[in-house]
């Protein structure tokens, strides 16, 4: 089995947007639970110092089996936050109703994305982890998220994981490019697009 990225060493500073250009089916979830810390690496490691969203617009970081307001107040305690006011503001935002009471399992992914992502901005990060392709939800939650989570994002930096240079050309700091599990990591987006032409890298 190839392996997912191999003998490679980058660092994604706390200062700075990160881009990472992943080719399609080649592993962008096991790379995701890799920054998570949700799996460990086969061999070397993972530093990571400050905190570290889950995938913007994705549905991890939530229990199934709890419910929406008991995974609101253990994710609260697990980062020193008061539950009832972190409760009180997914409530507000996330606009589920009844469904808060439910296990998160009943959940249709509208309602899983609404949670998730309302639960992650009730929350303070160093980074925030984005995933090209993966979306706030619902244009309705949408509109009231948004401004939000681009408030956030503007004042905090992003490592931001797609299929090509495209999406991260114009806020990325610094860019890395997975090529056959080997990772080469480049100072400007035009590097990393020359690069990827030279090579003739399977990206599409």
């Amino acid at each position: 089995m190839r392996p997912v990225i191999a003998h490679a060493t980058f660092t994604a500073h706390f200062e700075e947007n990160f881009g990472l250009v992943v080719p399609p089916r080649a592993g962008v979830t096991t790379l995701v639970n890799l920054i998570m810390g949700a799996e460990q690496p086969d061999g070397g490691r993972i530093y990571r110092y400050g905190k570290i969203s889950w995938p913007v617009g994705g549905v991890s970081g939530l229990i199934p089996a709890l419910s929406g307001a008991e995974n609101c107040r253990y994710i609260a305690m697990i980062y020193g936050l008061d539950p009832d006011d972190v409760l009180a503001f997914v409530i507000d935002l996330a606009r589920i109703g009844r469904y808060m009471d439910m296990p998160v399992k009943t959940y249709s992914s509208t309602l899983q994305k609404r949670l998730s992502l309302s639960l992650l901005l009730a929350l303070d990060f160093d980074m925030y982890l984005v995933v090209e392709g993966t979306t706030p939800g619902d244009p309705e939650f949408a509109g009231r998220a948004g401004p939000i989570l681009r408030e956030k994002m503007s004042a905090t930096p992003i490592l931001f994981l797609g299929g090509s240079t495209e999406k991260m050309r114009d806020f990325c700091h610094q860019i890395a490019v997975i090529d056959d599990s080997r990772l080469h990591t480049f100072g400007a987006p035009e590097e990393a697009e020359r690069f990827l032409a030279e090579e003739a890298v399977s990206y599409g």
